[in-house]
């Protein structure tokens, strides 16, 4: 009894670590001066230690996956071995969860959903407050440098519960201010809502989900809508016994969605300004209007040079090209890491799915991809693995627990 309980004191130690592991990957700001990276491993080796009976390192699957991992985040060293050496530390909350047997994955992604609800909600009241004009305690804040403007890359003013980012305003920030939490950007914070939505089966009966959903709406970011709308039509579409009928009525219904508010004051509506012109295609830019992850210079050169010289296939530093840039997505990741790299992640991506194949892991497999080509960084952040590695764990068990009830 003494032992167990011990046992699970410990576990409860474990999640409370990989939680803050995955908040200080999503930068949450009450972590940006602490070395947590370089902290939390060594606990979890301890763990390790005293409580081998939870883990499973020496699965098969487990090691293949593993091993796809640390390749994946091994590329880019390009030989350093600092580099190296860091990048392992900073991998040691993916790897320690990733060795976790599966009713642990799944109890701690519980547990983080629990309390990642309750942060967003206890943050967009908050932000409600402030929004209707209430004053709240604040303080300025700032985070990372730009080489190109001299100044702090993020500048807010951290009002505990929320950051207000100060030096980032555009035609949505010129209608409402973008609700990001206590996180840097509303685009990979709502990115982050999106996969928990999915994971927990976009189940509105449940108040956490209703907190998500809300917190979605106010990022106002356009490519976690369109991830948001695509994930839950395929999970829609699962449970229809009549697809192809759906499928046209989901179609009908969003193209007289687009022909009003396209034409509605002659599309001088909030609607067609924020979304909808900036779905359109641009023939000028190759991409959708509101694309905005790389520039054109990078565009061009991309085209021009890179993607024909012999660099396509291990990379070259694009810093040495560009300096220190804005631009983010599946085109950096090649010029940096070469179309091996990019192999090398998606195989990662796919090996995770093969094992737990099914329509809707699947569907997340095709989510992760396109998160992936919206901002490469999610490789490197340890909340997007985890939750992709327990996740994969999750889909798998909703889909027999389906099956059984059919049956």
């Amino acid at each position: 009894m003494r032992f167990f309980f011990t046992r699970n004191r410990l576990w409860t130690v474990c999640k409370w670590c990989l939680l803050i592991v995955m908040l200080d990957s999503l930068k949450a700001s009450f972590f940006w001066n602490l070395p947590i990276k370089f902290i939390i491993p060594l606990l979890f080796i301890i763990i390790i230690i005293l409580i081998p009976e939870m883990f499973s390192f020496n699965k098969k699957t487990s090691f293949i996956i593993m091993l796809l991992y640390l390749i994946t985040v091994f590329w880019g060293r390009k030989g350093n071995i600092n580099a190296y050496i860091s990048t392992f530390i900073g991998a040691g909350g993916v790897l320690f969860f990733l060795g976790l047997k599966d009713i642990y994955k799944k109890e701690f992604l519980v547990f983080f959903t629990r309390f990642f609800s309750i942060l967003v909600g206890i943050s967009l009241f908050g932000w409600i407050l402030f929004l209707l004009g209430v004053h709240l305690p604040s303080f300025y804040d700032t985070y990372g440098f730009s080489e190109s403007r001299n100044e702090a890359q993020y500048i807010f003013q951290n009002y505990y519960i929320f950051l207000f980012w100060e030096n980032k305003v555009n035609l949505i920030d010129s209608v409402i201010p973008r609700f990001s939490s206590v996180f840097l950007e509303p685009g990979y914070f709502g990115i982050i809502l999106v996969i928990l939505l999915y994971l927990n089966n976009f189940n509105f009966k449940k108040k956490s989900n209703i907190i998500l959903l809300i917190a979605l709406a106010f990022t106002f970011s356009l490519a976690s809508w369109l991830l948001a709308i695509f994930t839950y039509i395929a999970y829609y579409l699962r449970f229809s016994k009549k697809k192809f009928t759906t499928l046209l009525s989901i179609t009908f219904f969003l193209w007289v969605f687009y022909a009003f508010f396209s034409s509605y004051n002659n599309g001088e509506n909030v609607i067609n300004q924020l979304i909808l012109q900036r779905i359109e295609y641009d023939d000028s830019k190759g991409s959708i209007a509101g694309y905005n992850r790389t520039k054109e210079d990078f565009e061009d050169w991309f085209t021009t040079s890179f993607i024909t010289s012999s660099n396509v296939f291990l990379g070259i530093d694009m810093y040495k090209i560009f300096g220190q840039t804005t631009n983010v997505g599946w085109k950096v990741y090649m010029v940096n890491y070469g179309v091996i790299g990019v192999l090398f992640y998606i195989l990662f991506l796919f090996y995770s799915y093969y094992k737990h194949k099914n329509y809707q892991c699947f569907i997340f497999f095709i989510l992760y991809i396109l998160i992936f080509m919206r901002g490469h960084h999610i490789i490197y952040w340890s909340a997007f693995p985890i939750l992709y590695l327990g996740g994969c764990v999750i889909l798998k068990d909703n889909a027999e627990a389906i099956i059984n009830l059919n049956k």
